[in-house]
């Protein structure tokens, strides 16, 4: 048998060969930091190396051989992984190595890799309206960089999202529920990055970008500088979301245009969906598409208390569905919600579907409703992804400017003038002026809401 005789194709035709079995030829710095990206591209079936103190040795669930020991040994190609390869090369050659039997790590990671694909993994961390507006972003980012990238979507299972949403926005190749496991990357994708509000890198290959897609270089750097003039946006444990949003706002930018920094994407106010929700959905609940009105009280499970800042009082629903109800009986009205926001019937609605549907039958109730009554949240930005029509939406923590929508109704009162999202980390469940308990959300009146309402039906 002649060194190289199961050598099954030139890896200088190809990026990738599926299957390629080869020996890793050199155990030192390049071998150790790369060792993840060779196990993702070849069928790694041992190793060799020429010091005398490595072999015999078990590395990575091999012995290690010495060179000599090569013309008997099954292989495709001799992967060597140092720079300096010259005397290497020389000695396999005489060995009886085949040259074209031969790659070079530096190489390989390079070769044809303009024929390629970016992995790109996207790692959302929010709440459904986050997570809503970093779906739309991924859009812009898939249609701005084209077919050099495939994007893959991880959330965890606490904010897994509906496979009808992902599929929606047609940009994603992959949606994965999973750990966050710091030490995969390398194996797993040529880009990281994490998002709530901005895009953070967290892992790149920056040469086989730079070969591959070269604008990603630039929208790189352009991330990472933006990171470095702005940390304290990026910190864990205290959530600077408050800041950011003064910033955008002092911009003129809103919610769902906050992650296209330096406005390299243009991202606008509409959602770039096609998430089809079938009026279908609606049967057996007697709705018709534009006869009922849905409400909703609630916010993320994280933060929920019967009596957030975000939530408006309960008796407040009660006195707007009697004026509804005496004005547009032909209206039903629909309480909507997740499971953890269920009232217990306190809120009169003529039909209580909170925590009782389907996320599909849940998207058909915020699209095909007359008019949708809510605080500011989730709901509101799916139902503006759904082109759905209009919502009353009620400000008190948050800001109208940032989070709001043109085509809505934002009502939020000076009673208390500022808004005060993440001023303090209770401000979910504590209000920052003690003395006046919440007075941003109970300074909007039932009557003021049925006003809005009144100019809409």
């Amino acid at each position: 048998m002649e060194c190289g005789e199961y050598h099954k194709a030139n890896i200088y035709n190809f990026y990738y060969v599926e299957e390629m079995k080869v020996f890793v030829y050199g155990l030192g710095n390049n071998f150790t930091r790369c060792i993840g990206w060779i196990k993702a591209n070849y069928e790694v079936v041992g190793l060799i190396d020429g010091a005398l103190e490595k072999q015999g040795k078990i590395i990575a669930g091999f012995e290690v051989l010495s060179p000599e020991e090569i013309c008997d040994l099954d292989y495709d190609a001799i992967l060597v992984t140092p720079n300096q390869s010259y005397e290497i090369t020389n000695r396999l050659v005489a060995l009886g190595v085949q040259r074209d039997d031969i790659l070079y790590l530096n190489d390989v990671m390079k070769i044809n890799v303009a024929e390629g694909k970016l992995r790109v993994i996207f790692r959302l961390i929010g709440g459904l309206g986050d997570n809503l507006i970093n779906l739309n972003y991924l859009w812009y980012f898939k249609d701005y960089f084209g077919d050099k990238v495939e994007i893959i979507l991880e959330t965890d299972e606490k904010r897994r999202i509906s496979s009808e949403l992902v599929e929606g926005f047609n940009c994603v190749k992959e949606y994965v529920i999973c750990d966050e496991d710091d030490s995969s990357y390398e194996t797993k994708c040529d880009l990281y990055i994490r998002i709530i509000r901005y895009p953070e890198i967290l892992f790149s290959k920056m040469e086989k970008i730079a070969a591959i897609c070269p604008p990603l270089v630039d929208y790189v750097f352009t991330c990472e500088k933006f990171r470095l003039f702005n940390l304290r946006y990026f910190e864990r444990g205290i959530v600077p979301d408050g800041g950011s949003c003064l910033q955008e706002e002092i911009y003129g930018k809103k919610r769902i245009q906050q992650p296209d920094i330096d406005e390299i994407f243009g991202i606008d106010e509409d959602f770039k969906c096609d998430i089809e929700v079938e009026e279908s959905l609606l049967k057996g609940t007697s709705l018709k598409a534009g006869g009922f009105i849905t409400i909703h009280r609630g916010c993320d499970p994280k933060y929920y208390s019967e009596n957030g800042s975000k939530l408006w009082p309960i008796e407040y629903y009660n006195e707007l569905i009697s004026y509804i109800k005496k004005d547009y009986p032909m209206f039903p009205i629909v309480l909507i919600g997740a499971p953890h926001e269920d009232t217990n019937g306190k809120i009169n609605a003529d039909i209580d579907l909170v925590g009782k549907t389907s996320s599909k039958a849940w998207m058909a109730l915020l699209k095909y409703s007359k008019l949708h009554i809510d605080t500011e949240g989730g709901n509101v930005h799916l139902r503006h992804a759904f082109h759905g029509g209009k919502s009353v939406v009620l400000f008190g923590p948050t800001s109208d400017r940032f989070f709001g929508y043109s085509e809505n109704i934002n009502i939020r009162t000076n009673a208390c003038p500022y808004p005060c999202e993440w001023a303090t980390l209770d401000w979910i469940k504590k209000c920052i002026r003690e003395e006046d308990d919440f007075v941003c959300m109970n300074s909007i009146t039932p009557n003021m809401v049925f006003e809005s309402v009144q100019g809409l039906l």
